[in-house]
């Protein structure tokens, strides 16, 4: 999640500059709105490791040196910097990486390139990938579910040879799907890489309220035009605060 909420803050600052040189201050201060937020999320994230304590610590230390430049040369800030180091070094327990864990790092490595996407969904670590608990599916121009992972099977107490062949209509209901997920998939055929979040009604626990973020990416396989969208379904509650939860409240 870290990596995804970093890549997405270099995103928005990269969309400022743009509308910095089209002297758009509309869109200046949305999106600027918009950076803040995410630097927030980042900031309460709740790391799996030291390591990834330590990646957020020098992402957020960087935000500081931004026009600061002045600062990163005083020896009191080397010294807070290698104090926290240290720090987090010494709180390592060294436990392993989980295989599932590096596998949603290197999909949240590519996910913004179509192409190497579609690579590592039909290279070696495929098998592993459309294994794993991951929420993962490739589907058809004809939004028809090409592949799916275990971990989105088990969601819906099926196995992926459930999943397989089926239209996403059929699978998420026919609201959802006329609601929103067919338009975002038609973008998505467009060519247009997008990320929506939706609300899971919990039936019977109103205090309960789970966040699911969705990334839609074109599949291209072999670099060939768009032939599907690969959709991405993660979990995001934990890592939403609670303006965030409120303002998301309307989506279900």
């Amino acid at each position: 999640m870290l990596a995804q909420l970093v890549k997405q803050f270099h995103q928005l600052e990269e969309k400022i500059v743009l509308a910095i040189s089209a002297d758009n201050e509309e869109v200046i201060y949305r999106l600027d709105q918009d950076l803040e937020k995410t630097r927030k999320k980042i900031a309460s994230l709740r790391p799996e490791d030291p390591e990834q304590r330590r990646q957020q610590v020098e992402f957020l230390l960087g935000i500081l040196l931004t026009g600061n430049e002045q600062l990163g040369e005083t020896v009191a800030f080397g010294d807070v910097h290698r104090l926290i180091g240290e720090y987090l070094s010494s709180r390592d327990v060294r436990h392993p990486v989980s295989r599932e864990r590096l596998l949603s790092e290197r999909v949240d490595e590519v996910s913004n390139n179509p192409s190497e996407l579609a690579a590592l969904l039909s290279g070696e670590c495929s098998t592993d990938l459309f294994a794993s608990n991951l929420r993962i599916s490739i589907i058809g121009l004809d939004n028809i579910y090409h592949r799916t992972s275990c971990g989105n099977a088990a969601f819906y107490g099926c196995k992926p040879n459930d999943i397989a062949e089926r239209h996403v209509g059929d699978l998420i209901g026919a609201k959802r799907f006329e609601g929103r997920a067919r338009s975002y998939l038609e973008q998505c055929y467009q060519g247009k890489s997008l990320q929506y979040y939706h609300l899971l009604d919990h039936q019977g626990e109103a205090e309960k309220t789970t966040i699911m973020s969705c990334e839609m990416i074109p599949h291209c396989p072999t670099g060939s035009d768009v032939r599907g969208a690969v959709v991405i379904m993660r979990d995001v509650t934990l890592e939403c605060t609670k303006p965030d939860q409120i303002e998301l409240a309307g989506l279900n």
